[in-house]
């Protein structure tokens, strides 16, 4: 959708909203603000997918009892370098948050921290996991699984989610590096679009549920399709990699076992199982001299030749930083739809309509 028809908000308005409509449903106001400290990350950095539209979400299966209402976070395992952190099925960045910030306080002490966390529901942005490690000079990654969107090569079965990560890297007169991706060719909601649109869909992005390629969405995935992995083999392997690390090694869901964000027929709890990382640039080679190294890496990058008709070459993450300057100067732009589900939820608590912009400032 065109920014020109979206509805504009100040990202502080739209975050305190959002952190007084859960409040309001009884959410612990902490664990509100980690949440929504999520979402609004993602709408700021243009990440609309995993922003404010998630809440909706949220709470309609916290009304179905299928995401818990109060904080059961735990820890059930803990040393010097890593921390176990049980998700209590509840809103999944409170583990999550829980699970990074251990590990870079671990890090801290020696080298590396480990967090992993099990039973979790959606976490949110990768990214802001792995970003978590940027203010201690520090490298971040962050991994999760999800349910069963793509096949194995070869396969004509769901069993391996597009299971994401991300990874932080600090540098010095440039911005950080930044990769936050899914391991699918593209996400299911465009395919979603697709048919709500009637066009179809490029051949490459989806198999029908015979594993045959094709170019009609429906077929593709809502009729149960397979997602094309990215890379072929290669991104299947990284996506079980990934499962190995989120959900295997966690003691969480793993494969088939993970349950889908938005499939109400089942009761079973998501199950997402996330493993984070934080390194210690300092006690491996020094903060100074790895941000040096980092400048000189993304000039040699920036100074590549540009291919015809191309204006930039950007480090990953660099749109993103981009977007958030411009967001968080001009507001937010979410969609019509995003902001009425937003104002009825709000109705129901006895909060007033949010305050709009007229448009980008």
């Amino acid at each position: 959708m065109a920014e020109q028809s979206k509805i504009w908000i100040d990202g502080g308005v739209l975050k305190q909203y959002a952190t007084d409509l859960l409040v309001r449903r009884n959410i612990a106001p902490a664990d509100a603000a980690v949440t929504v400290d999520n979402l609004i990350f993602a709408d700021l950095r243009g990440i609309d997918t995993h922003g404010v539209m998630r809440l909706a979400l949220y709470l309609e299966r916290i009304d179905r009892g299928l995401l818990a209402a109060e904080n059961r976070v735990a820890i059930v395992r803990e040393n010097d370098g890593m921390v176990v952190v049980d998700g209590g099925n509840y809103l999944g960045p409170v583990a999550a948050t829980l699970a990074m910030e251990k590990a870079v306080a671990k890090a801290k002490n020696g080298v590396a921290g480990l967090g992993f966390v099990r039973n979790n529901h959606h976490y949110g942005s990768c990214a802001y996991y792995a970003m978590m490690a940027l203010p201690h000079d520090m490298i971040g990654f962050s991994c999760s699984n999800t349910t069963p969107l793509m096949a194995p090569t070869g396969g004509a079965r769901r069993l391996v989610g597009n299971n994401p990560f991300a990874f932080a890297a600090p540098a010095g007169k440039y911005r950080p590096f930044v990769l936050d991706i899914a391991l699918s060719v593209v996400a299911g909601g465009k395919i979603l679009l697709a048919e709500k649109n009637g066009q179809k869909i490029p051949y490459g992005w989806a198999l029908d549920k015979n594993g045959q390629p094709t170019d009609d969405p429906r077929a593709g995935f809502s009729d149960g399709g397979l997602l094309l992995p990215i890379g072929g083999h290669k991104g299947y392997g990284m996506a079980v990699m990934v499962d190995i690390l989120a959900g295997v090694l966690a003691g969480s869901a793993f494969g088939t076992e993970v349950q889908g964000l938005a499939d109400f027929a089942s009761t079973k709890p998501l199950g997402t199982g996330h493993c984070m990382v934080a390194l210690n640039v300092e006690a491996i080679l020094g903060i100074r001299a790895f941000k040096d190294r980092m400048d000189a890496l993304i000039e040699e990058i920036k100074s590549v030749p540009l291919a015809e008709g191309v204006e930039r070459v950007y480090v990953p993450g660099e749109i993103e930083f981009e977007v958030h300057e411009k967001r968080s100067r001009e507001g937010v732009p979410v969609s019509p739809k995003v902001v009425a589900e937003l104002e009825a939820l709000g109705a129901s608590v006895g909060l007033p309509p949010v305050e709009k912009r007229s448009g980008p400032v």
